[in-house]
């Protein structure tokens, strides 16, 4: 299930649907936010891509708030990412 877009926050980190991580950075006054998705770690740092999507969307894609460090091994309990 996907979060309500009024639920977004700036900074926070949420798990996709996909197992991935998005933090969202901004919200932009047309009704897009500005997000970095996590990447691939190197060198013991994650590396993180930017993006824009529509508020609705973005919030379409997130499953749940998430520690930004958060993987799907690291999870306790939680379905994100998972059949």
């Amino acid at each position: 299930m996907s979060i309500s877009p009024e639920s977004i926050e700036i900074g926070q980190c949420y798990a996709t649907r996909l197992g991935r991580v998005q933090r969202a950075i901004r919200i932009l006054p047309d009704g897009r936010v500005h997000f970095e998705m996590r990447a691939n770690m190197v060198r013991q740092k994650w590396l993180w891509r930017p993006g824009i999507a529509d508020l609705r969307t973005f919030a379409t894609s997130c499953e749940r708030p998430v520690p930004c460090d958060w993987t799907l091994e690291s999870d306790a309990g939680g379905d994100a990412g998972r059949p």
